[in-house]
C-alpha cells in the first residue's frame, strides 16, 4: 500500500487478530489493510490537539511497522462501524516491577468526530480493564495521558475510574 511517496509494506500481522464486540462495537487489532486510514486518523488526532513535535505520515508508517515486527511492544486497534475504520488506538506494552506486571499505555486514541459521545472508547477501555479487547492479556494498570485543554476526555477518564497519578511524568529528548 502507499502513502503518498511512502511504501508500506503488506507484512502479515504476527499476531492474530482479537476483536472485542462487547455491546456491539466492534474494536480489532489492526491489519496493514488498515495502515492507511490509521496514518489518516492519526494526522487528524495531530491536526485537533498538536503534541510537541508535527507528527508525519512517515513516523506513523514506522510506529505501525514497529508494533507488527515486535508485537511484544504492543499493537494498533482499530474502531470499525459499516466496514470503514472510524476510530484508532495505539496501546502500547510496558512492565512494572512496582505492580508486578504487564502495563496497557493508551497512547493515542481517537474516534471520528461525528461519533463521539456514543460509547466508543469507554467500551473499548472498559473491554481493556476486562481483559477482553485487542489486547492479548489482562493488563495490571492502563494508562494514558489527557491534553489539559481536552476536558471532556479527562472526564471520561475520571468516570471510568482512571485517577490522576502521584508521580509526575518527566521526559529528557535529545
Amino acid at each position: 500500500m502507499r502513502w503518498g511517496s511512502l511504501q508500506v509494506e503488506n507484512r502479515p500481522c504476527p499476531v492474530p487478530a482479537r476483536r472485542c464486540t462487547t455491546d456491539l462495537v466492534p474494536w480489532r487489532s489492526a491489519t496493514p489493510a488498515d495502515d492507511e486510514a490509521i496514518i489518516t486518523m492519526c494526522l487528524a488526532l495531530n491536526d485537533e490537539d498538536p503534541g510537541p513535535r508535527v507528527v508525519e505520515a512517515a513516523q506513523v508508517c514506522r510506529t505501525l511497522l514497529a508494533l507488527r515486527a515486535e508485537p511484544v511492544r504492543g499493537l494498533a486497534a482499530v474502531l470499525e462501524e459499516r466496514g470503514a475504520q472510524v476510530g484508532y488506538a495505539l496501546l502500547i506494552s510496558s512492565w512494572s516491577n512496582e505492580l508486578d506486571g504487564e502495563i496497557c499505555s493508551v497512547d493515542e486514541l481517537w474516534v471520528t468526530p461525528s461519533l463521539r459521545g456514543q460509547g466508543h472508547a469507554s467500551r473499548l477501555l472498559r473491554s481493556l480493564m476486562n481483559g477482553q479487547g485487542p489486547w492479548p492479556s489482562e493488563p495490571v494498570a492502563i494508562e494514558l495521558e489527557v491534553s489539559p485543554g481536552n476536558p471532556r476526555a479527562h472526564a471520561l477518564y475520571e468516570a471510568l475510574g482512571f485517577e490522576s497519578h502521584r508521580n509526575t511524568k518527566m521526559r529528557w529528548r535529545p
